[in-house]
């Protein structure tokens, strides 16, 4: 079983994948759980509407579905701003779009800019602009590199769509229990619309297992609540908690 502190980053930073100012790690996950209706109790007023552009050109990429949450977001005046000096090859001009001062990750271009990316591993550029396992089968999809003998990451937790993985997030409670033991949820903390199990919090105000990664003041204690001893990420605070050239910005559906 994989050690839990460990997988836990590894699983925040695949779901962050989900988010559309993109991520940099391996993506073994992807959508397909409906998101829950969850309070916003932030404070922060900013907002943004990324949407595709008005004409109805097929060649347009599919911007990513967006948080219920305020996150923390590159701000832009060209696509150019959107680019790192030291960018991965899923994060050039074509893998990003600057709306409303915005950057906006559109995700892999091709099954090339894929393997290009990640050379170790099959992977495929989906509709959505993921870069998904190629399968067979679902047992194609379990990752035994990263999540050998996790209860939330085998077989039963992925579909082999369209020949390519698509995990389906932990299915149980009971199922983060045999994984982790009794004081796990399978929950949707970072309102990914993919559930993950959690450590459960001991009441309201006390988040401190929570708390994923302490040095990032967007994912710190004032970041996340505990209801019902679960945990809920309840998104940035402001654009200083973002740190420079980033911005808070609550998205509008």
């Amino acid at each position: 079983m994989t050690d839990a502190p460990f997988r836990n980053i590894v699983l925040l930073s695949m779901l962050l994948c989900l988010f559309p100012g993109g991520c940099e790690t391996d993506p073994a996950t992807a959508t397909g759980v409906d998101d829950p209706d969850e309070t916003d109790t932030t404070d922060t007023e900013t907002t943004a509407t990324p949407t595709d552009n008005d004409d109805d050109d097929d060649d347009d990429p599919v911007v990513p579905d967006v948080p219920d949450v305020p996150v923390c977001m590159t701000s832009c005046e060209t696509v150019m701003d959107c680019v790192a000096f030291d960018a991965t090859p899923l994060e050039q001009v074509a893998n990003w779009a600057c709306q409303d001062h915005v950057c906006i990750h559109l995700g892999c271009t091709s099954d090339a800019n894929c393997r290009e990316a990640y050379p170790a591993q099959n992977y495929k550029c989906s509709a959505e602009g993921e870069c998904l396992l190629a399968c067979s089968a679902p047992a194609d999809c379990v990752r035994l590199d990263l999540f050998a003998g996790d209860d939330d990451m085998d077989e039963n937790n992925y579909l082999c769509q369209g020949g390519m993985c698509r995990y389906q997030g932990c299915l149980s409670t009971a199922e983060c229990g045999v994984a982790f033991g009794n004081s796990f949820y399978c929950t949707d903390v970072y309102h990914t619309g993919v559930k993950a199990c959690s450590e459960k919090c001991a009441g309201e105000g006390l988040v401190e297992e929570c708390v994923v990664d302490h040095d990032d003041p967007s994912y710190d204690d004032d970041n996340y609540q505990c209801v019902v001893q679960t945990c809920f990420y309840t998104g940035c605070n402001s654009d200083e908690e973002c740190g420079d050239g980033r911005v808070c910005i609550k998205f509008v559906k």
